[in-house]
């Protein structure tokens, strides 16, 4: 065991010059060792170790990076893009529920809307990450972690100049047959 906390791998079918590639992640326990990130560029048929950087970049040529993943993988360390935790709130929030598995989200063509969800009242965190990194996409996030499951239900990013930059949404739907939470 190398101390691995988490791995998953994704292959690209769109856009049309990314189809075949494959990234894979493989994310360590230990704060302080950086997480592997790997890629297999079909173009090239060549698998690329992407260096500790290079986990800031757009992900398939759109705008999400690669610490975006799960709403933020981006671990609390001091010396991998050091940064600074803040807890701001510890309350209730509103956020959607997929429980009965029932959820859909329509597609892009017909304009996004999630239908079918309930919403339901979660006991949160919220904790500021202040990016010491200057040379990090982000200058600080703000984390909406459920107190029950430890799940990242909301994330908002901000540009180095504190505007909101993007969101990042977790719906999690529990299925009896898997077990556990999974996130749509």
């Amino acid at each position: 065991m190398q101390g691995e906390f988490e791995s998953y791998s994704a292959k690209y079918f769109a856009p049309r010059d990314m189809y075949g590639n494959v990234v894979n992640y493989i994310i360590y326990s230990d704060p302080e060792k950086r997480d592997r990130l790997t890629m297999y560029v079909s173009a090239l048929r060549r698998v690329r170790l992407l260096s500790s950087t290079d986990v800031q970049d757009a992900v398939g040529g759109g705008d999400a990076i690669y610490l975006d993943t799960d709403g933020c993988v981006q671990k609390p360390s001091l010396t991998v893009f050091p940064m600074k935790l803040e807890l701001i709130e510890d309350r209730e929030f509103l956020f959607p529920s997929n429980d009965t598995g029932a959820a859909y989200i329509t597609s892009p063509s017909n304009g996004v809307e999630y239908h079918n969800l309930e919403w339901e009242r979660r006991p949160v965190y919220v904790i500021k990450m202040n990016i010491l990194d200057k040379n990090f996409v982000y200058s600080n996030r703000i984390i909406y972690l459920d107190k029950e499951t430890f799940l990242i239900r909301f994330v908002e990013n901000y540009d180095q100049k504190g505007r909101l930059y993007r969101t990042a949404e977790s719906v999690p739907a529990f299925i009896p047959e898997m077990g556990g939470d999974y996130h749509k």
